[in-house]
């Protein structure tokens, strides 16, 4: 039975990306379990888990790209692991074991690191290692099936076992998020406005700027395109980069952010006499100020060390 033909845009590019592209969500995957929720790895002795992981993965990449490159769509959906040659297929039967035991390591160091979690820790952890070891499990499982049964019945079961725990991954980190406070839901926001908001302005500026030197270069020389337009527009946006950043960042600051807006200008303030203030006790008092306009402590203890080693402490209550 033929193959319908599908004459869409970058099909076949699609098609070869999809056929190796996974591997770098496996890779990520296997990353996260192994420094979840601190960003970090238990210890030194689990580095060579992630390097075996990423050596794995990488080759894996390889050997696909160099295995499936020119193939078109319709190429792609027929190929079967039993077309490579008898290295090849060795080859990937070892990197693909590799990289179940580097994920069995993974949900391993994600139990070991539950065991000893304590507090909030323990209550991030808890249901994304449940979700995680069930993704692990699954994929490993449907791993070893596929090369002792490979049948489309089974490659659809792991396939949808995968996604749904991939899923269930997703909302416990949501969870840890939103619940438990996992990261600083308040600075991934912000940045997130700042970040969107700065793309959109010097995409903006950028087209503008095009069609305005167009438009210039074409009434000084007649000339409909012109190669300095193409050299000029990116150094414009590249020098507006920066302050144009500060500026989004205040605005969002002073709109959405006020407590903080209002504590960096009190700091502001502050550092500005510093540089100018030489009397020690109108500072005490400005330091004082500052403090309480940032911080808003209920009570501050200042102490100041003077040149004969006595300390002299100031308490001033709130």
């Amino acid at each position: 039975v033929g193959l319908p033909t599908v004459d869409l845009p970058l099909i076949n590019v699609i098609a070869w990306l999809q056929s190796w592209v996974w591997l770098v969500g496996n890779w990520a995957i296997g990353m996260l379990s192994l420094i979840f929720p601190t960003g970090r790895l238990r210890s030194p002795r689990w580095r060579w888990i992630s390097r075996l992981l990423t050596v794995s993965a990488l080759s894996y990449a390889g050997l696909v790209i160099t295995v499936t490159w020119g193939m078109n769509a319709a190429q792609l959906y027929q190929f079967k692991q039993s077309q490579l040659s008898p290295i090849a297929q060795i080859a990937g039967t070892v990197l693909n074991l590799a990289m179940s035991a580097c994920y069995i390591g993974a949900a391993l160091s994600l139990w070991l690191r539950l065991r000893r979690a304590q507090g909030v820790e323990r209550q991030q952890m808890k249901w994304f290692t449940f979700a995680a070891a069930l993704l692990i499990g699954s994929a490993v499982l449907g791993s070893v099936a596929q090369q002792l049964w490979p049948t489309p019945v089974i490659d659809f079961i792991s396939k949808a076992a995968q996604a749904i725990f991939l899923a269930g991954m997703a909302l416990a980190i949501g969870l840890a998020i939103l619940q438990h406070r996992l990261f600083d839901i308040d600075l991934i926001i912000r940045r997130t406005l700042l970040y969107s908001l700065l793309t959109l302005t010097l995409a903006l500026l950028y087209f503008g700027c095009v069609v305005l030197l167009e438009n210039l270069f074409h009434s000084l020389t007649g000339q409909a395109q012109n190669s300095l337009v193409t050299v000029l527009s990116p150094l414009v946006i590249a020098a507006l980069f920066t302050p144009l950043r500060r500026r989004v960042q205040e605005e969002i600051d002073r709109r959405f952010y006020r407590r903080r807006y209002d504590a960096e200008q009190v700091l502001a303030a502050f550092a500005e006499t510093v540089r100018n203030e030489t009397d020690l006790e109108r500072l005490t008092q400005e330091l004082v100020q500052a403090v309480q306009g940032t911080m808003q402590p209920t009570q501050i203890v200042l102490r100041l060390c003077q040149y004969d080693s006595t300390t002299t402490e100031r308490q001033t209550l709130l």
